[in-house]
C-alpha cells in the first residue's frame, strides 16, 4: 500500500479469504468421462505475467505453471521443489543440489544453468524485479556441475532457501530463442500446469503437466477469468460458471451458506494493517502519539462488525500464528480510550490533533469500511 500518513504496524486483522464453493457446481467440472475444469473468478487481473511482477493475482497465476528451487507447505515450513537440498558450505556460501529429470514445459532440460541464468537476471538492478529483495544479499551464482549450484552473499543470509520460492526459475534457451516479449506473451515453466491461452486483462487457461516431477494434478484444466464487478463473480457462482469467486464480500459469504453450498473462511499470511510515514515532521514523529493511536482502535469491533468474525487479530506482531518468527509470548495492545487520552496529553496534544489519512480502495475486503471505522474511533481520543 501506499500510504502517506496512517496509523499503527502493530494494528488491527488477518483477512478471512472465503472461497465460496457451491455443491451445485458439478456440470462445470466436465463429464465424469471427461475433463476435469476448474474456473476461477478474479477481481483484479495482471496486465502481465513477467517473472517478477509481484501482484496477489499475477503470484497466484505464475505459481501454476511455474516455481522456484524452494516452497513453503501449508505451515510455512521451508521444503523442497527445484531444489532436492541445500547446505551451507560456510558463512557466506550456499550450495543447492537440484532436482534431475525435470523438463521446462518447452522440453528444454532444467539444470543448473537455468538457476545461473534466472538468478544473474533477477540481481540484474537494471531490469525490474519486484521480489529481488527475497534474495538481496546473494552477489554471485556458481555452476558446480549439471545439478549443484554455489550462492555467494555479501554477508551471513539465513533466509536464502526461505526466500528462494519467490524467484521463479525461467528456460533459458527459450528466453534468448523467442526474446523477452515473446516469452511474457507465451510464458514457460517446470510447474504442474503449462499454458494454454493468456489474454491479459481477460482469461488465462492452463492445462495439467502430465510430466510434472511431483506427479500429474487432479484438475485438468484450471481457467482464471476476469470479472472486475462484484455482482458478475457472485452471479457467475450461482450459476456454477465458476467454482472459486475471489473478494467477494462478509455479507455475501454469510448469504451463500446453504444446503447446497459450503463458506469456507481460511486464513492467510498476511494481515490487514495500518503504518505510520515518518519521513515528514510532524506530531506521529512522537512515540506518545503513535502509542495513544494504538490504544485508540478497537479491534474487536472492526473484527466482529466489519469482518462478521471471519478472520483474527494479529498478537502485537506482523506474523500470523502458524508462520515462521511467530512469538507466542506476545499480545496485541488493549483498547482503552482514556489511556489513548493521557498519552496524547503527555505528548503536548490535550487539545486534540489532526492527520491525513489515506487508504486504498477495493484493495482488500472492507478496506473502505475498516477506514471510516478507525476514522470514528479515534475522533473519540481528539484525532
Amino acid at each position: 500500500m501506499i500510504a502517506r500518513q496512517k496509523l499503527s504496524p502493530l494494528l488491527v486483522l488477518v483477512l478471512a479469504a472465503a472461497f465460496l464453493t457451491p455443491g451445485t457446481a458439478a456440470p462445470a467440472w466436465g463429464a465424469p468421462s471427461g475433463p476435469r475444469t476448474l474456473t476461477i473468478g478474479m477481481g483484479s487481473f495482471p496486465s502481465n505475467l513477467s517473472p517478477g511482477h509481484a501482484g496477489n493475482a499475477s503470484l497466484m497465476m505464475l505459481f501454476q505453471f511455474s516455481e522456484g528451487l524452494t516452497r513453503h507447505d501449508p505451515s510455512g515450513r521451508v521444503i523442497p521443489a527445484l531444489a532436492e537440498s541445500w547446505r551451507l558450505i560456510d558463512d557466506t556460501t550456499w550450495e543447492f543440489k537440484l532436482r534431475k529429470g525435470v523438463k521446462f514445459h518447452n522440453g528444454e532440460p532444467f539444470t543448473a544453468q537455468a538457476v545461473k541464468f534466472t538468478y544473474d537476471r533477477t540481481l540484474d538492478t537494471r531490469r525490474p524485479y519486484s521480489r529481488r529483495s527475497r534474495v538481496g544479499f546473494v552477489t554471485a551464482v556458481e555452476v558446480v556441475d549439471d545439478y549443484t549450484v554455489r550462492m555467494k552473499t555479501s554477508a551471513p543470509f539465513p533466509l536464502l532457501a526461505f526466500g528462494s520460492y519467490a524467484i521463479v526459475i525461467e528456460p533459458p534457451g527459450y528466453v534468448r530463442q523467442v526474446g523477452d516479449e515473446e516469452a511474457l506473451r507465451k510464458p514457460v515453466g517446470t510447474g504442474p500446469y503449462r499454458v494454454v491461452e493468456w489474454v491479459p486483462d481477460r482469461h488465462l487457461v492452463l492445462e495439467a503437466n502430465r510430466e510434472y516431477w511431483d506427479g500429474r494434478p487432479k484438475i485438468d484444466r484450471v481457467i482464471f477469468r476476469h470479472m472486475p464487478d462484484a455482482s458478475t463473480r457472485l452471479g457467475a457462482l450461482r450459476a456454477a460458471e465458476v467454482q472459486i469467486a475471489d473478494k467477494l464480500t462478509i455479507d455475501v459469504a454469510r448469504t451463500m451458506e446453504t444446503a447446497t453450498t459450503t463458506v469456507k473462511s481460511v486464513n492467510i499470511a498476511a494481515g490487514l494493517v495500518n503504518t505510520y510515514n515518518l519521513r515528514e515532521p510532524g506530531p506521529l514523529q512522537n512515540l506518545k502519539v503513535r502509542q495513544a493511536i494504538d490504544h485508540a482502535i478497537d479491534r474487536k469491533i472492526i473484527l466482529q462488525g466489519i469482518y462478521r468474525g471471519y478472520g483474527a487479530m494479529l498478537d502485537g506482531q506482523l506474523t500470523v500464528k502458524g508462520s515462521i518468527g511467530y512469538n507466542p509470548k506476545l499480545q496485541a495492545t488493549p483498547y482503552d480510550v482514556e489511556k489513548a487520552k493521557k498519552l496524547l496529553a503527555e505528548a503536548g496534544y490535550a487539545g486534540g490533533l489532526s492527520l491525513n489519512y489515506v487508504v486504498p480502495l477495493n484493495y482488500q475486503i472492507g478496506d473502505h469500511e475498516i477506514a471510516l471505522a478507525t476514522e470514528a474511533q479515534l475522533k473519540k481520543v481528539g484525532i
